[in-house]
């Protein structure tokens, strides 16, 4: 590729550097985005875990009164683990439907500036191994949170069945069988966003190091480049007028100092006289004065003497 030219290079070394901040700007805010979107992971997790919490409390409470707002209680807590379930199962097929998944992140209590964050977040990372380890227990909770929802039908239904006390056992079961996955999910979900954040934090560390350097690097033989065509074209100049000085001063036939060069050195020699010199030098045509008049021309009584140049 073809060095730009000298009046350009500065601009693209500016250039450059406007070129690297926009690439760590740009790169700086993906990544934001992308850990906005793994908070908001842990906000939905935050929201399943409660909800189920709040429907086993609802639950135990319906079985030991009745209450019909116990029950309601529950329902509600319900929609928000049905909601994250169907949210789930629609990301895993293999052209998700966008408008199940944010209607069931909706009702899972994600708000909806993170909705597609965490479609985009789930995406990107559905077969990462820590990711693909969460949607396993994840999965592993629907049949338990599915025994909560027939010991309510049963009870909502009245069935002689089930008693008060067996009721409460199974719901109590079931919360056990829960705490366990609810726990090692959001330690799991927890290491994930702590190593995601160092990773990015070191990534972004190490991409603007090697943006910064590169941008270092090419600037300097950038001005390198500048600095020796600079000094070429300086020797150049100089050969140039060096060589207009000769042309001018000698003859171009046989090389011999011309009249130019005569009248400059005599220019020279009156400026010594006239700063103080003893001597002087005048200068005639030979051929144009004999050498009676020559020598007639100057007083013998000269102290300083007087010295005759002639040159043809």
């Amino acid at each position: 590729m073809a060095d730009p030219p000298p009046e350009g290079r500065p601009v693209l070394i500016v250039w450059l550097f406007v070129g690297i901040v926009i690439l760590l700007l740009g790169l700086t805010v993906h990544t934001s985005q992308l850990l906005a979107s793994g908070r908001a992971f842990v906000a939905a997790q935050g929201q399943w875990a409660r909800a189920q919490r709040d429907a086993v409390l609802s639950l135990t409470r319906y079985a030991a009164d009745r209450d019909p707002a116990n029950l309601e209680a529950f329902q509600r807590a319900m929609a928000v683990i049905e909601g994250d379930r169907r949210a789930r199962i629609e990301l895993t097929r293999p052209r998700p439907d966008a408008g199940v998944v944010r209607e069931g992140l909706l009702a899972g209590g994600v708000h909806a500036t993170e909705v597609e964050g965490l479609e985009t977040l789930y995406a990107r990372l559905a077969d990462f191994g820590p990711i693909a380890y969460l949607l396993k227990l994840w999965e592993r909770s629907d049949p338990l949170v599915d025994e909560l929802t027939r010991i309510a039908e049963r009870l909502r239904e009245g069935d002689p069945t089930l008693s008060t006390a067996d009721a409460v056992r199974r719901v109590h079961r079931v919360a056990r069988s829960l705490q366990p996955l609810e726990e090692e999910f959001a330690q799991t979900l927890g290491d994930i966003q702590r190593t995601a954040e160092s990773v990015m934090l070191i990534g972004i560390l190490i991409i603007a190091c090697v943006l910064l350097i590169g941008g270092i690097m090419l600037s300097r033989r950038f001005l390198q480049q500048d600095a020796r065509l600079r000094r070429t074209l300086a020797q150049g100049e100089a050969r140039l007028r060096e060589d207009m000085r000769r042309r001018a001063l000698h003859d171009p036939l046989t090389g011999l100092p011309n009249r130019a060069m005569f009248m400059e050195s005599l220019e020279r020699a009156v400026a010594r006289a006239r700063a103080g010199s003893r001597s002087a030098a005048i200068a005639t045509n030979g051929d144009a004065l004999p050498s009676a008049q020559v020598g007639n021309t100057v007083p013998s009584s000269s102290s300083a003497g007087t010295c005759w140049y002639q040159r043809a």
